[in-house]
């Protein structure tokens, strides 16, 4: 497998945990429910989205 698959694949994942964290704790700490959660676990995919977009337009 390439390196720079493997990075882009550890770089997702590790968005969307950050993700699911931030979410949680906006659930349960903040006190904001299920909307906190989702927003969270948007933020972290769209992070993730982020990362593989930038990466696929500096190989080009």
């Amino acid at each position: 497998m390439p390196l720079h698959v493997a990075q882009l694949g550890f770089n997702v994942l590790g968005t969307t945990l950050g993700g699911l964290l931030l979410g949680w704790f906006l659930q349960e700490k903040m006190g904001f429910g299920l909307v906190g959660f989702l927003f969270g676990l948007l933020l972290g995919v769209f992070s993730g989205l982020w990362i593989i977009l930038k990466q696929i337009l500096v190989q080009k």
